[in-house]
């Protein structure tokens, strides 16, 4: 995401008004950002045990911690234990993950995860930095509880697993192939082996 953000001149964090700027609830927010595209972070700055989150409109948003989903242009208050900074994907984006390491270039990406968040039975992104070059498109047909993604190659020997972040999924094909699945404790469907997150 980084390598994105260089590549257009966007800011990696950034204020919503960057991304939501029809969205006037966004103008004076000067307590969350974006992180990159894709997540939205809301840090706590106080002890307070509760903090008020605003989600912007035009998608849904999932929460990293509590694995819920959340409509957006609603302002939410939220629980913040001291160990959880509430954390939001924006849905309708597939957000990479990959192994942590101690820098960008410490040692080649060898397992990399997808994590989809789908809004409205869709979610896209295309990847294309130096070391990792894939798109990949998930559609969702709710009358038959079956789920394509589209997946290009990817060059190199890179592990793949997918985490679904959606319900009702039956059945899964991966560029026309139906790939068994296991669940997360949230019922949601893990392809290959899970990061840990």
């Amino acid at each position: 995401e980084g390598e994105i953000c260089s590549q257009v001149g966007l800011p990696l964090l950034r204020a919503l008004l960057l991304d939501f700027a029809e969205d006037i609830n966004t103008i004076y927010l000067d307590d969350q950002y974006l992180l990159g595209n894709n997540i939205l972070v809301a840090p706590v700055f106080s002890k307070e045990k509760q903090r008020n989150v605003y989600l912007p409109a035009g998608c849904n948003w999932f929460n990293y911690h509590s694995k819920t989903w959340f409509e957006g242009g609603k302002q939410y208050n939220v629980d913040v234990p001291i160990d959880i900074i509430p954390i939001y994907f924006r849905g309708g984006t597939i957000t990479p993950i990959v192994s942590a390491q101690q820098y960008v270039s410490n040692k080649p990406i060898q397992r990399l995860q997808w994590e989809l968040h789908p809004d409205n039975g869709k979610a896209n992104y295309t990847i294309n930095t130096t070391s990792i070059k894939q798109k990949l498109t998930y559609i969702f047909d709710t009358t038959t509880g079956i789920a394509d993604i589209e997946a290009s190659e990817i060059e190199g020997n890179i592990e793949i697993s997918y985490h679904i972040n959606a319900a009702h999924v039956e059945r899964i094909f991966i560029n026309n192939i139906e790939t068994g699945f296991s669940r997360d404790c949230n019922g949601y469907p893990v392809i290959g082996e899970e990061l840990c997150h």
